[in-house]
């Protein structure tokens, strides 16, 4: 299927960049994200929207790797762009891959530049979320596998593992209080939105938007000392990107809200 988009140049953008400068990789991405997000909208051709869609994902990631302030935004909008993506697919006789929550990890990854108290967070919001899979997964929730859990807990293993030599705490407490997944079978209230969500989808949202928050309250100033050896701050933004995503991803298969009230506050 071959397209010409050239029709994307007409398209007004605003960015940062002044006159007479090279685009920032923010802005560049940022841009790009923006056409694409306008040409995936219903009323283009379909295969328009389809590969409008496709591109749009890749250009979200980058934005949320590039812009730290619109790390939440570039996640959330890729792993939509990727659902909406593959809810076209069939009608094109087409196949995309979504990211494996399952088996995304972090075993190659030497170091992160954050803090370590950004870490802690992360590893606390893996591990709750390796906890309630295991029980939904006990009870044969739809999605819901002891794969699924391990690789939560072995993600939580591994961010507590990159802090600073020496640091101290482990806010994991490999039990949590799952009265209110217990509570409801099919669905739950979702307490970012109200909305009742499937429960697997709303321990999944809740994993990424409390890593989102995570990183959100991180800061350069407090980023440990050393933690750029072996992985540099571009390299850490694009480690933690494709998680979050990953887990926004599988929200979203699994059936949250696929629209930008629920998605965004």
């Amino acid at each position: 299927m071959t397209l010409s988009l050239g029709a994307c140049s007409s398209v007004g953008i605003e960015t940062s960049q002044a006159p007479g400068t090279a685009a920032s990789p923010c802005d560049s991405a940022y841009s790009a994200a923006r056409i694409d997000e306008r040409l995936s909208a219903p009323g283009n051709p379909l295969a328009v929207r389809y590969l409008a869609l496709g591109n749009g994902a890749g250009a979200w990631n980058r934005t949320a790797a590039s812009c730290p302030s619109r790390f939440a935004e570039g996640t959330m909008r890729s792993a939509l762009a990727l659902h909406l993506q593959a809810g076209i697919a069939p009608q094109l006789q087409a196949q995309i891959t979504l990211p494996d929550a399952a088996t995304q990890n972090l075993d190659n990854v030497a170091a992160l530049d954050v803090s370590d108290t950004a870490l802690k967070s992360m590893a606390l919001a893996e591990d709750r979320a390796g906890f309630e899979t295991g029980v939904l997964a006990a009870r044969q929730v739809d999605g819901a596998s002891l794969a699924l859990s391990d690789g939560h807990r072995a993600v939580a293993s591994r961010l507590i593992s990159l802090q600073a030599p020496g640091a101290k705490g482990d806010p994991r407490q490999k039990v949590y209080d799952t009265s209110a997944l217990l509570a409801a079978p099919n669905e739950i209230d979702d307490p970012a939105t109200g909305l009742k969500t499937p429960v697997l989808a709303a321990s999944e949202m809740n994993c990424a938007r409390a890593e989102i928050a995570a990183i959100a309250d991180d800061s350069p100033a407090a980023a440990k000392s050393g933690a750029t050896a072996g992985k540099g701050s571009d390299d850490t933004a694009q480690v933690l990107a494709n998680l979050v995503i990953s887990r926004i991803s599988l929200a979203l298969q699994k059936g949250y809200p696929a629209f930008d009230a629920a998605l965004f506050d």
